[in-house]
């Protein structure tokens, strides 16, 4: 019978893998425990209405496998049945997606729990010790990601098990340090009168800090795309954008 995964229960084979941002979806079918995820083109959020018309036109149409459960990873707080993306118009309605998709059961989860589980098996060399103590195998752990937006999660050691932190950590405050930060925080866009991590750190971050930095140096700015200030700082072609 249909239901939404609240449970430890495993999810029944075929299982649809989403992971979803504020600017594009990843998709993938898992046809079985031993089976590699078969991956589909990503998909641009933009490019569809809803979650589930971007499933379907991006995944199920493209496939003779039909998923019977779904897990989905997405960009923001999981609250209740409801679950609106922090960057993007897609809610995801995991009861109307059982219904409409044909599937057996959905699991939603936030995209930085997930990331934060996947550090769980990375290996030392694909992580960065803070602080000077000596490396201890279960110290907890944080995960960071900019992209269309900041995202953060964090995981503890207890009782011989994982266990993963979601949060909004994207949107802590964020203050000045040195007198060029001084300098320049002044001119960077407010929402409601603060500056967070995510106003910074993330595409349009970049954009929003490079803005700034051309009005306190009395630069003309001539790039609007993230991956074009990203492109000039590494080649370091542009000043503002170094």
């Amino acid at each position: 019978m249909p239901k939404l995964n609240h449970s430890s229960a495993p999810l029944p084979f075929p299982i649809l893998i989403g992971d979803i941002g504020g600017t594009n979806a990843r998709f993938s079918i898992l046809s079985d425990a031993y089976a590699e995820p078969k991956q589909f083109p990503n998909v641009r959020t933009a490019d569809f209405a809803t979650i589930d018309e971007a499933i379907q036109k991006g995944v199920l149409d493209k496939t003779a496998v039909q998923p019977r459960s779904a897990i989905l990873a997405v960009a923001g707080p999981i609250n209740d049945d409801e679950i609106p993306l922090t960057n993007c118009d897609w809610v995801v309605r995991p009861k109307t997606m059982i219904e409409g998709l044909g599937m057996e059961d959905v699991l939603v989860v936030n995209d930085f729990e997930a990331q934060a589980l996947a550090i769980a098996a990375l290996s030392d060399e694909n992580r960065e010790r803070i602080g000077d103590a000596a490396g201890d195998m279960i110290a907890s752990r944080v995960v960071l990601g900019p992209g269309t937006g900041l995202g953060v999660g964090g995981l503890v050691h207890a009782q011989h098990s994982w266990i993963p932190v979601p949060g909004e950590g994207g949107h802590i405050d964020l203050g000045p340090r040195s007198k060029r930060d001084y300098d320049i925080f002044p001119h960077i866009e407010t929402i409601e009168g603060r500056v967070s991590a995510e106003q910074i750190l993330c595409g349009r971050g970049l954009v929003n800090l490079y803005n700034a930095i051309c009005v306190v140096d009395g630069i003309q700015p001539t790039m609007k795309d993230p991956a074009d200030i990203t492109s000039h700082a590494l080649a370091g072609s542009d000043k503002a954008a170094v």
